[in-house]
């Protein structure tokens, strides 16, 4: 079974998801809310640069962008460099930038990396132009990399002294990653890697680093998961598990028990049926 982020067309299956999910909204909230903690370099070099790598939504991080780049002090020189293996993803990202108005886009450098994290550590994407990142992004991109390895590689290769990494990932109660685990041993299409808050938590503890871990609630409406023959509701399912076609290609007695799972789960709500998950916002800091 296929990894979905692999999918050319991913950005249409991020797009239904994020129109279905309040998920966007609730963690931009909480970066407007919560800045000073991941903005807390000393500004001494009158620089700051930032690392986004393999984002599913150009969208949503150049809005928490804007919100970080009014956090810094003024006249700052600052840097915004793109990790993204998906050239979809990237052209999305890019068209968001240049029809959006806002004027500090203008006085941000953008570097552009269509590669996977690992070739970018290994320098296969371009010189890394020698400057260390005070700021590094996993928004819901550590599923597809081995968790630790990365988060080492970037902890002592990119991060600058005082920086911050920022991981965002599933709480290890939310619906999927709770499926596969219940689910462990028959054929599942696993496709992504139960990471959670509590695992990057652990990477953390191990390698005796500082952390600061908060939770947010965010709901996503199931409501088309729950029909028959729903082209929308297979799409929302196939993001919520990260696997092209997840109906089609799973044994009908796994299709049967996720679908049985979420009619109990999720509650009637105005018309529509609510799931209530969690976002484990992970905060990194050296």
């Amino acid at each position: 079974m296929s990894d979905l982020n692999h999918d050319p067309a991913y950005p249409s299956y991020v797009e239904e998801y994020f129109d279905k999910s309040t998920e966007r909204e609730v963690f931009t909230e909480w970066v407007l809310a919560n800045a000073s903690k991941i903005v807390v370099s000393d500004f001494s070099s009158g620089k700051y640069a930032i690392l986004d790598v393999g984002t599913p939504d150009g969208d949503t991080d150049l809005q928490i962008l804007s919100l970080i780049w009014r956090n810094l002090e003024p006249g700052t020189e600052t840097s915004f460099r793109i990790v993204n293996a998906q050239a979809a993803v990237l052209e999305k990202y890019k068209a968001a930038l240049s029809s959006s108005k806002k004027r500090e886009y203008k006085k941000i450098a953008f570097d552009w990396r269509a590669a996977s994290l690992p070739d970018y550590l290994g320098g296969k994407s371009g010189e890394s132009g020698g400057c260390k990142m005070n700021l590094v992004f996993f928004m819901q991109s550590l599923y597809y990399e081995e968790p630790e390895q990365v988060l080492v590689d970037v902890y002592d290769k990119e991060l600058e002294h005082n920086g911050v990494i920022v991981c965002v990932v599933q709480d290890e109660g939310n619906f999927a990653v709770r499926m596969q685990n219940e689910l462990r041993g028959k054929d599942f299409p696993k496709s992504k890697r139960n990471v959670s808050g509590k695992d990057i938590v652990a990477v953390a503890e191990k390698h005796e680093w500082k952390c600061e871990v908060d939770t947010l609630e965010y709901i996503v409406d199931v409501g088309e998961c729950l029909k028959q023959g729903s082209s929308k509701g297979d799409m929302l399912l196939d993001m919520m598990f990260n696997v092209k076609d997840l109906r089609k290609q799973a044994p009908a007695d796994v299709s049967e028990h996720i679908t049985k799972s979420l009619e109990k789960e999720a509650a009637s709500s105005g018309g529509s049926r609510i799931l209530r998950e969690k976002v484990a916002i992970v905060m990194i800091y050296k």
